[in-house]
């Protein structure tokens, strides 16, 4: 029966017609397709399991006086996203004045800040850094929350700090972390 078909097909002048097949030449777009498909494949898992988005972290400082400084940072960010940074400062036995925060300048310069909260009563600057003073807070543990997405135009990661001061400018402690950006 096939070969009646075949014969048939021949005398119709069929457009399938059997091709040969060079397989010496379609090995390499093979295997070329098929390592593709595979990193194509890593990238969509890469990004179901989260690997693409902000992860964060937390470090810590102790002064001398028992006092406390911890930043939750971003330690990987993508630009255009919002990234964690809260500043945490306790001290056990109360503060006596004001609670002055040093942040490095280069590290700010990779986000746009949106807003400071609470707002700093002051605010200075030097090339190295910008300098928070807020007013002396009633309880152990004043907070400090800072709104910022990665600036598009960034591509690289920075270091940073975060240092707590007393008003003469002497550290009391110093945080320092790391955000990298994921493309």
């Amino acid at each position: 029966m096939t070969d009646r078909l075949e014969a048939a097909s021949e005398r119709a002048g069929s457009t399938t017609a059997d091709v040969s097949v060079d397989h010496r030449r379609s090995t390499p777009g093979l295997w070329a397709r098929r390592a593709f498909i595979a990193l194509l494949a890593l990238v969509v898992i890469a990004g179901l399991v989260g690997l693409f988005g902000v992860h964060s972290r937390s470090v810590a400082a102790r002064g001398r006086g028992g006092e406390v400084l911890a930043v939750h940072y971003a330690s990987i960010a993508r630009a255009g996203l919002s990234t964690p940074f809260q500043i945490t400062v306790h001290d056990p036995g109360g503060f006596d004045g004001p609670v002055v925060l040093a942040v490095s300048r280069d590290y700010l310069d990779l986000f746009d800040v949106n807003s400071v909260n609470p707002q700093p009563d002051s605010e200075r600057g030097n090339p190295a850094s910008v300098v928070w003073q807020f007013d002396t807070p009633h309880n152990p543990t004043f907070v400090v929350s800072v709104d910022l997405q990665v600036q598009s135009s960034r591509h690289f990661g920075q270091s940073g700090y975060v240092v707590l001061e007393r008003e003469s400018g002497r550290h009391i402690a110093r945080a320092k972390f790391r955000t990298n950006l994921a493309p």
